[in-house]
């Protein structure tokens, strides 16, 4: 796996820090819970911009069919940077029983 760099998104980093605040409010947490679908929660431990723990373990912990994949090498642009490990949760998804 790829060791991805947040810093060469600095360009980003204030715009997004403003926006995923709004993720984890009162009002969307109320409809977290009752989500009955599989998800898969996937987040670069290196994230510099969005911390794992300010979303990802919170969510994990209010989604009831979710289950939180942290990718230890991995910054913001995991999609780009882990496509076998975006991959398996895919297929763990569409496996879901």
């Amino acid at each position: 796996m790829k060791i991805h760099n947040d810093s060469q998104c600095g360009w980003l980093n204030n715009s997004l820090k403003r926006n995923h605040s709004n993720l984890l409010n009162e009002k969307n947490f109320a409809l977290y819970d009752h989500m009955e679908m599989p998800i898969e929660i996937i987040h670069g431990e290196k994230d510099f911009l969005v911390p794992v723990k300010s979303q990802a373990v919170a969510l994990n912990e209010v989604m009831p069919n979710s289950r939180l994949r942290i990718l230890p090498t991995v910054g913001h642009m995991a999609h780009h940077f882990a496509s076998k490990e975006i991959s398996d949760s895919i297929s763990y998804i569409r496996n879901f029983s």
